[in-house]
């Protein structure tokens, strides 16, 4: 068997760096959702336990399924959704056009014509060619990943740090209480 060639098409090559960028970009702003819903989840119940001293076990074991059921939610709407969605090389061209409005959907014709290999029956295989041309001279020296509005992920992480270092805070203040209720939340009926 032979090695099967392929021909490095600088346009794939981008959108694909846009794409991982993008997923990325998904990926953490879910994860820190996920890591915000989740110790804010054992902080709450935490410090429920402490404050009214829940004995019933199985009013710790609904605390529990309700944080399980949280970052599961969480999980499915922030991370596995926008992560499951396939982002095409058209759909990222159409962003690349709406971030350059100059381009009026020439980045996205591009995309089609060089998938559809000149075929004449979308038009002229000359002027496909030529859009191809102009438009690959064009945006040779963009920066694909404008596309991508990190402000939300920005903010998402930092949220999660906060309450972090907030939760970490009171943990350290009072040690053993914290150990207490990590305990009785994790082992509802030890």
């Amino acid at each position: 068997s032979h090695p099967q060639q392929t021909t490095s098409n600088p346009l794939q090559e981008r959108l694909q760096a846009l794409r991982s960028r993008v997923q990325t970009t998904l990926f953490l702003q879910g994860a820190a959702w996920l890591i915000a819903v989740a110790a804010t989840g054992v902080f709450a119940a935490g410090f429920s336990d402490w404050l009214f001293h829940w004995n019933d076990p199985g009013v710790r074991v609904i605390f529990g399924v309700a944080l399980l059921a949280a970052c599961g939610w969480v999980a499915y709407t922030r991370l596995w959704l926008p992560l499951s969605f396939t982002f095409s090389d058209h759909l990222l061209a159409q962003r690349v056009d709406r971030r350059y409005p100059g381009f009026r959907d020439a980045l996205a014709s591009t995309v089609e014509f060089s998938a559809a290999n000149a075929d004449p029956r979308i038009g002229s295989p000359e002027l496909q060619t030529a859009v191809i041309r102009a438009t690959m001279q064009a945006t040779r020296h963009l920066d694909f990943s404008d596309v991508v509005d990190s402000g939300p992920m920005r903010r998402t992480s930092a949220m999660t740090v906060g309450l972090l270092m907030t939760f970490g805070l009171v943990a350290v203040l009072d040690l053993n209480s914290s150990g207490i209720a990590l305990r009785r939340l994790f082992s509802p009926f030890s």
